[in-house]
């Protein structure tokens, strides 16, 4: 009797969970929608370039295709501004479109592009994202020694 209460206890705790992912996600939705349509109102400048960063960062686990259209689009703009924390944090979001697909040496790439704009820019948290980012994509790829380089 104990083990099927423990089941249906289980079952239902799943069933919860299911429920709130799907509603997270058409919330998730809703909110990229309203981002998605102030985007033509805003002015071409940063402002416009962290409204393209919220909404691709926002599709990352939704709708990785997507995400990696406006990271790379934002990438592109922040290139032509030359704004090189926004570069940086583009790189940044391609790796982590690239490994959230399992492709770690292009994520590491990318990982490696964001540190080196970092580094120039002095921006510490973005070497440290940067950092631990190519730690994790090497001790998922399962280097875990050049992961210890980066973690620790």
């Amino acid at each position: 009797m104990r083990v099927s209460s423990f089941k249906e206890i289980s079952l239902i705790v799943f069933a919860i969970s299911l429920i709130q992912v799907a509603s997270g996600q058409k919330y998730g939705l809703r909110a990229i929608d309203s981002m998605v349509k102030s985007l033509v109102k805003v002015k071409e400048d940063t402002n416009k370039i962290k409204l393209i960063y919220r909404i691709g960062d926002a599709y990352t686990t939704i709708d990785p295709v997507k995400s990696m259209q406006y990271a790379r689009d934002g990438l592109a703009r922040s290139e032509k501004l030359k704004w090189n924390k926004g570069m940086a944090a583009f790189n940044m979001s391609i790796g982590n479109v690239l490994s959230y697909a399992g492709r770690y040496d292009s994520s590491i790439y990318y990982y490696n592009r964001a540190y080196t704009i970092n580094t120039s820019i002095n921006n510490s948290g973005g070497i440290i994202s940067a950092l631990l980012n190519i730690g994790s994509a090497y001790q998922d790829k399962g280097n875990y020694n050049k992961a210890v380089e980066y973690l620790f």
